[in-house]
């Protein structure tokens, strides 16, 4: 729950893994007590300014969180826009994300605000007790934080509840997956970019309605092997579905009927890279299921200005995830 005043911050701290990070944890749950009153400080609103590229802070389950907020042009504090939130993969960064995605322009042009949640020791807790996370194992409650998140940035940005959605890439892109299935009280619709699901013996059961996802994934990733199995790069330490065992996953989840719609994109751009759209599209509600298949594509962010290679592999220009990922969000609300 969150627990104190929200305030403008000067840096989005760039989250690694040392121990040092723990007894940060340790002191940030002491000085979370307002030792003059015998409890928790109350929130204090900070409305957001106008339309701008704002960090900011926020105490949520004794711990100062921060975040990156991108405010669109023609945004007011009445205008109920859309939220996305953007969470990036381990040890990586809020910056490092908006550079990648370049998410801020989609948003520009769509009318939607974009929040970039710092993890608090470089990576997020999807519950997964098996797969090495700090998170996990220090008991960071990312979940609390983002309900905390969403419930301050509709008072203070004038977000509309019924339309917040959620994308990541690798662990972020996991702990979207997570969210879709603990979180269904916040979020309208998700996406997952260069990750496969976790196999379901090491996390919690997803139960509850159906929630609209979409799938970016390249055919050679080697941190998310779309053959499933055992990750690369030591990513995660737990067995991972395959790509099209996640989708019929949520697929089946969702209630899709009947087979997929297939179609093979344009070739746009010369990149050694192709992409296959696979769209279930006859699911309960007004859920969907959409899966971009990227022939030749890396552990990369589609449509990412950012040069890529080595490791991490191609990344296609041929689609933009951010665009196609916004454009699948705005069909959808709770």
């Amino acid at each position: 729950m969150m627990t104190a005043r929200v305030h403008f911050s000067s840096t989005v701290p760039h989250a690694c893994r040392f121990a040092g990070l723990r007894l940060a944890v340790a002191t940030a749950l002491l000085l979370a007590c307002d030792s003059g009153s015998g409890g928790p400080v109350g929130p204090i609103p900070d409305p957001v300014p106008g339309p701008g590229d704002f960090t900011r802070t926020i105490l949520s389950s004794g711990l100062e969180r921060s975040y990156g907020l991108h405010v669109p042009p023609g945004w007011s504090a009445d205008a109920d826009m859309p939220l996305v939130l953007a969470f990036h993969g381990a040890l990586s960064s809020p910056a490092h994300l908006r550079a990648v995605s370049r998410l801020d322009d989609v948003a520009d042009q769509s009318g939607v605000v974009v929040a970039y949640p710092a993890a608090a020791l470089g990576d997020w807790n999807t519950e997964c007790l098996q797969c090495g996370s700090d998170a996990v194992v220090e008991e960071i409650d990312d979940l609390g934080f983002v309900s905390d998140l969403v419930d301050q940035l509709v008072a203070d940005a004038g977000i509309d509840r019924r339309r917040v959605y959620v994308i990541g890439i690798s662990n972020g892109a996991l702990f979207v997956h997570y969210l879709a299935c603990a979180a269904q009280d916040v979020v309208a619709a998700a996406a997952s970019v260069a990750a496969t699901l976790i196999a379901p013996e090491y996390v919690p059961a997803c139960d509850g309605g159906a929630i609209p996802m979409a799938f970016f994934h390249g055919s050679d990733d080697t941190f998310f092997p779309p053959e499933g199995g055992f990750a690369g790069n030591n990513v995660v330490n737990v067995r991972l579905l395959s790509i099209e065992q996640s989708v019929e996953s949520w697929a089946d989840r969702d209630g899709c009927d009947g087979g997929p719609e297939i179609t093979a994109l344009p070739d746009a751009e010369d990149d050694g890279t192709t992409v296959t759209r696979e769209l279930h599209a006859d699911c309960d509600g007004d859920a969907a299921v959409v899966y971009y298949a990227i022939e030749g594509g890396g552990h990369t962010w589609p449509g990412s200005p950012v040069p890529s290679g080595g490791a991490v592999g191609r990344t296609s220009r041929d689609v933009s995830a951010s665009a196609l990922a916004v454009d699948f969000f705005l069909d959808h609300a709770r």
